[in-house]
Order: structure tokens, then C-alpha cells, then sequence
């Protein structure tokens, strides 16, 4: 849809209906950025009365009438779940404001920088959270259109927005370029813009702007979002000197010690990182956390081919939560207690045992089960765990295979 094809009154909202809102804009600032401070108001019946998020251009900022006919072009054409809803604008004498949907749950940035807000957010919620922005992306990517495509730009977590059911929508479109879609890397030519620390190498150095410039943006919320840090803060890890976030992770993935960069309010959420090896394949197909840390590595390379599509991203992630929603029980048990003994028997195997009896596919699934439970043994060999915990798991495995004869047995009987 063209420009010219867009019916820009239907969006109008008259500027006393904007002062009414917020209060002669004297109501709560909830945000700031390159365009103006943000207003949270309420419209009028005529509106809804809807809750808005009312963003006023500061007239002394470095941001104009340009700046605002880009974007107002731009939003007016979005509908997406993973987009923050666009309601309307003002264009009178010196004010221009934008009027969105107002953000329930503020932005990702407002929930990290605060350590009693973020670990609010569950392991599960921020796989959620970064998969709903990647949506909100790939709309932009690969939604608009054939032949056309907006990169974002200044892809960052005080731009991706919550909703009251903490679903992420991605926001402010000031600094987007539109583009052609067609080949892999298709390029722009632009002056540099953006947010430094979140901004991929390639495009600061050479001023070429690609769809995989906003990939590389997202991995840095990616492991914000893993670690529980700002990308634009520095932090001690056993060492004498703090770095940033993105020094951290290159040096303890390449050292295969990412479970350093685990926010600590998180960690007891994501027990495989105790019992799984990431360099066996299959663990870290089967594991939500490794498939999340190594497509956020994939997204954050200075090789621009070996970046996902946000494509890949979304089906990555999709699988990572498949993983963490099947059969949770089991994987809690098998995840848990290495030393549980109760009436002399190994509690694993009889929980996972129990379990399985009532599911359809029994015998496929013990199949799973059992095949975790020996690649943690194999883990727990490597890591040299105690003597107690191997002779407890290899009691598992022996009692597990001994009632899964059991129920193959009982299962053809009942064939018959």
C-alpha cells in the first residue's frame, strides 16, 4: 500500500482532545527518547477511552518534520499482534504527537533495570518475550508486502513494549528505513543511526544498513534477557576488572561456560544446565536453554551469513518452548534430586514410571526419557560427580529399564 493510498484523516486526533488527555500534558512521563517525552493519558469517550501512550516531539531535539511524516507513514500501514497498536496523530501549529496503545507492563528495559521487577520474569516468559518480538520483526522483514520490507533499526529493549499479558510489541519506528526485499543481504546506504550499544558492527563501520543489522540488535536482548543485565551496563563475574555484556558472553561461550551469564533469579529454572553437555547435539536440541543461547550467538556473529533469518529465530524458539511445556513433571524428575530414595527405591524411576503408565504412547516416550537419563549420566561422569550420585542415577536407569520390560510386556498383552 502506498502512501497515497492511506487515509491519514481517519487518524487525526484534534489537539485539545490531546491536552485533555494529559492534563495540559502534565500527566505521568513514562517514557523519553530521541523524538520527545512520552505521556500516559486517557482519551475521551469520542476515543474509546482508551489508555494511551501520547509521544510529543521535543522541539529542540534533533528530530523534525522528516522524521515524523517517516514514521507516521510507516505505522499507519502496521497491523500486528507483535507491532504496538497505532490510534492516531496531531499535526496542529508546532506540536506533532503520536497517540499509541498504552503498554500495560511498560517496556523490557523498565523491567531489567530494576532488579526487583525482573525477577519477576520467568525463564518461560522471556523465551515468550523474545519470540514475540521476533515476530513483531519478521512482520516487518518479510510482512509488508512482496517487494517490501522496513528494517527497524533501533531494535532494543526500551523499544519492545509489554502487554498485560506480558506479550511483547515492538515500538517506536522513528529511525526506520523502508526498503526493497529481494536478495539475502539486500543493503541500504544511510547515515548511521541508532542505539550505539545494541548496534551491529558492520552497519556502525560501514554505514550499510541489512534486515540482519535488527538480528544482531535482538541478540543483544536476547542475552539481557538471559542474564538479567543491561547491554549498557558492566559487571564483575570472579574477575577483578567489570565488563560489558557483550565481552562477557564472546568469553564464556567460547569457553563453554555460558552458565555464567544465568541471572541468578532464573537459574533454579533451568536445571539442565547442571546435567546436559552442550557440545552432544542432541542435548542441545532437547534443551530449551542451549537452543536459546546458541541461535542469540548466531544472531550477535560479525558474519552477517552466519546471523538466522528471523524466520529461523521464531521456529527455534518455538521448539525451545515445545521442549519446556512437554511433559514438565518428567523433566523436573529426571532434572532433580540426584539422591532421592524413598522406601529404599530410587524415586526417579518410579515417578517417570508412574507417569508414563497413563500416556498413549508409553513405550515411545521411555524411550525419551531413558535416553536423557543416560546423556546425564555421560554428563555426570565428565563433570565428576560424586560416586553417590552416578551409582544413584545408573539405579535409575536399571530399575526404569526393568519396568519398561515390564510395561512393553503388559502393553502387548493388552493388544492382544
Amino acid at each position: 500500500m502506498s502512501s497515497s493510498e492511506i487515509d491519514f484523516k481517519k487518524f487525526q486526533i484534534p489537539l485539545e482532545e490531546i491536552k485533555k488527555a494529559t492534563n495540559n500534558f502534565h500527566s505521568d512521563i513514562i517514557g523519553e527518547g530521541g523524538f520527545g517525552v512520552v505521556y500516559k493519558g486517557q482519551l475521551s469517550e469520542g476515543w474509546q477511552n482508551i489508555t494511551a501512550a501520547i509521544k510529543r516531539h521535543n522541539q529542540n531535539g534533533h528530530q523534525g518534520k522528516k522524521e515524523f511524516d517517516n514514521e507516521l507513514d510507516l505505522i499507519s500501514r502496521f497491523h500486528h499482534e507483535n507491532i504496538i497498536p497505532f490510534i492516531g496523530y496531531c499535526d496542529e501549529g508546532n506540536e506533532m504527537i503520536f497517540v499509541f496503545k498504552y503498554a500495560v507492563n511498560r517496556s523490557l528495559e523498565y523491567h531489567l533495570e530494576e532488579r526487583s521487577r525482573s525477577r519477576c520474569i520467568t525463564w518461560e516468559q522471556r523465551i515468550k518475550i523474545c519470540l514475540g518480538a521476533a515476530r513483531g520483526l519478521n512482520y516487518l522483514h518479510s510482512g509488508l508486502g512482496e517487494h517490501f520490507r522496513v528494517i527497524h533499526r533501533d531494535v532494543k529493549s526500551g523499544n519492545i513494549l509489554l502487554d498485560e499479558n506480558m506479550e511483547a510489541q515492538v515500538c517506536d519506528f522513528g529511525l526506520s528505513k523502508p526498503g526493497s526485499k529481494g536478495q539475502q543481504h539486500s543493503e541500504i546506504h544511510t547515515n548511521v543511526a541508532g542505539t550505539d550499544i545494541y548496534m551491529d558492527p558492520n552497519y556502525r563501520e560501514r554505514s550499510t544498513l541489512t534486515k540482519e543489522s535488527d538480528v544482531y540488535s535482538l541478540g543483544v536482548v536476547m542475552f539481557e534477557m538471559l542474564s538479567g543485565m543491561l547491554a549498557y551496563w558492566r559487571k564483575n563475574i570472579g574477575e577483578a576488572k567489570a565488563r560489558s555484556l557483550l565481552n562477557l558472553v564472546r568469553r564464556y561461550y567460547e569457553n563453554n561456560e555460558v552458565e555464567k551469564l544465568i541471572d541468578p533469579h532464573i537459574r533454579d529454572q533451568i536445571p539442565e544446565i547442571q546435567y546436559l553437555d552442550p557440545q552432544i547435539e542432541d542435548n542441545v536440541e532437547i534443551s530449551p536453554f542451549y537452543t536459546f543461547i546458541n541461535i542469540a550467538y548466531k544472531c550477535i556473529s560479525l558474519d552477517l551469513n552466519e546471523r538466522p533469518s528471523m524466520k529461523e529465530i521464531i521456529s527455534r524458539f518455538e521448539t525451545a518452548l515445545h521442549n519446556h511445556e512437554k511433559n514438565p513433571p518428567l523433566i523436573k524428575c529426571v532434572m532433580g534430586d540426584m539422591r532421592s530414595i524413598s522406601d529404599g527405591k530410587p524415586v526417579v524411576a518410579f515417578t517417570i514410571y508412574n507417569h508414563l503408565v497413563h500416556l498413549n504412547s508409553f513405550v515411545d516416550e521411555i524411550g525419551n526419557v531413558f535416553d536423557r537419563l543416560v546423556q546425564i549420566l555421560n554428563v555426570a561422569v565428565k563433570k565428576k560427580h560424586t560416586t553417590e550420585s552416578m551409582v544413584y542415577l545408573l539405579a535409575n536407569l536399571l530399575v526404569l529399564d526393568f519396568l519398561t520390560k515390564l510395561g512393553t510386556e503388559f502393553e502387548c498383552q493388552e493388544r492382544r
